[in-house]
């Protein structure tokens, strides 16, 4: 029924039998034509009939031109027998048109010609002449504008970013009269209420230095427009944080980051309790020189960050070992009022053994090195605690000959020798 109801033919005979009855309640008569009065069919006619908003073509040269000011529908008049106008009123193989063949630029005023009716039948266009302007076809490209409506109804803590635009530019084809008169090419956008990037199709527009808006051919008449939605954000360094072992026998020379700060997006209270961003460094496929691109992790609860990725320069040597001797043990987390003796090592030093680059360790001197117990909550007595041991140097590894220094804690004065 659907194809049936697109056909032009069944459209015209179906509307031809709806109106036939119509009439035939009306007047009680025998039926008469569709154009509403007249002779029964199969007789002859004196009274002409009027066929309303037939389309009118235009023939002339589309590649090299473009038309103006010029009627799309006319009126056909029709007189002869019933049979022969009922027929041409259902047919669909008539065609009532304009010829512009070989004329140029300019206006012109010409007869409205018809032509597959039948020879019986005297037909008269309605109006028998128009007036048509011809311009020379002219294709020039334009740059797309885009109009964000809405923007100041952004999703709270939001901006907007500049629309990219894909083709930026586009093909206006009219006569070069319109074309002269061309102020901009615009889409519009709506952003109200985005709080992440939009992404739409959208229909352009031509408008004129008047504002007014043109009829003119747009190639193509759709572009896609990405509008960037910026959230909070906040830059944070970078620290790289090591896991696994380079292969027995290299060290790490040195680290560089090519890119030093990430930025992120999201809440703004989430924003404001990140201080750092750590990006791990699988230390076990280094074995050579080498830049390695790594995945930055993104924080619980931040929607994105900038850039996903970072690139790390990583430089290896031969990794060589170095002891420096007697270094002092520091006391950290000591209450007032207390003080500590050293057990063993008695004179509180330690010997401590370096390992990392060649060239790093041959600069490398004690007081780069620092070691330490912490005695932090300890109360008085004997105690057993770690010997810890930090390196200034970051590619330097540090340990001491023994892991644990023996201490006494008291509250009276001790010693001299040994003591805090």
């Amino acid at each position: 029924m659907d194809k049936l109801l697109r056909n032009n033919w069944f459209v015209k005979l179906l509307s031809f039998l709806i109106a036939l009855l119509l009439y035939t309640v009306v007047t009680g008569d025998e039926p008469s034509s569709p154009f509403g009065l007249g002779a029964p069919t199969g007789g002859s006619s004196e009274q002409p009939r009027q066929m309303e908003n037939v389309d009118l073509a235009v023939h002339y040269d589309e590649d090299k031109y473009i038309i103006s000011n010029v009627r799309k529908k006319v009126t056909i008049q029709i007189q002869g027998s019933e049979a022969l106008m009922m027929r041409t009123y259902l047919a669909d193989d008539y065609e009532v048109f304009i010829d512009l063949t070989g004329k140029g630029p300019g206006t012109y005023t010409v007869p409205v010609q018809a032509k597959g009716f039948p020879d019986d039948l005297q037909i008269k266009v309605i109006p028998s002449q128009v007036t048509v302007s011809i311009h020379e076809k002219v294709a020039e490209s334009f740059p797309v504008q885009i109009d964000l409506i809405n923007e100041g109804q952004l999703a709270e803590g939001y901006t907007v970013g500049d629309p990219i635009v894909s083709p930026s530019q586009v093909k206006i084809i009219a006569g070069k009269d319109v074309i002269d008169r061309i102020a901009f090419v615009e889409g519009l956008v709506d952003v109200k209420g985005a709080d992440d990037t939009v992404e739409e199709s959208v229909t352009l527009s031509v408008y004129g230095q008047e504002g007014n808006k043109l009829n003119v051919e747009i190639v193509p008449p759709v572009v896609k427009v990405k509008v960037p939605i910026i959230g909070p954000s906040t830059t944070v360094p970078v620290q790289i944080e090591r896991k696994g072992s380079l292969p027995d026998g290299l060290s790490i020379q040195s680290i560089e980051k090519k890119q030093r700060e990430i930025t992120l997006f999201g809440p703004q209270e989430v924003l404001d309790e990140i201080q750092f961003v750590k990006v791990p460094l699988n230390l076990d496929e280094i074995s050579e020189d080498q830049t390695v691109e790594l995945e930055v992790p993104i924080p619980e609860d931040v929607n994105k960050i900038a850039p996903e990725k970072i690139k790390v320069g990583v430089d290896v040597a031969k990794e060589v070992t170095k002891t420096l001797e007697d270094i002092p043990i520091n006391v950290v987390g000591k209450s007032e009022g207390l003080f500590v003796t050293f057990l063993n090592p008695s004179d509180g030093v330690v010997n401590v053994t370096l390992t990392g680059p060649e060239g790093a360790l041959e600069s490398i001197e004690d007081q780069d090195i620092e070691a330490y117990i912490d005695v932090n909550g300890l109360s008085t007595g004997e105690h057993s605690v770690n010997i810890q041991v930090n390196s200034l140097q970051s590619n330097i590894g540090a340990e001491p000959a023994i892991d644990q220094a023996e201490i006494d804690i008291t509250e009276k004065e001790a010693d001299d020798s040994g003591s805090e």
